[in-house]
């Protein structure tokens, strides 16, 4: 008896092509979107943060040397 193989499962190339939806096409798209605005987001919040912190630092250094 000759033992068959499931390709798929093994992550060889079956050929087969999976084309989503319009709907599955819009829900990616939107998570996408979200990520992108999270990511700016938190970039802006650490920038945000090491200017304030520098800041600081910086009129502490000022302070401490007069």
């Amino acid at each position: 008896m000759a033992e068959q193989h499931d390709y798929a499962r093994e992550g060889l190339p079956t050929g087969e092509v999976y084309e989503p939806t319009p709907e599955e096409q819009r829900a990616r798209s939107k998570r996408n979107v979200a990520v992108a605005l999270g990511v700016v987001g938190f970039c802006v919040l650490v920038f945000a943060i090491t200017v304030l912190r520098l800041a600081q630092s910086i009129e502490a250094g000022r302070l401490a040397g007069q």
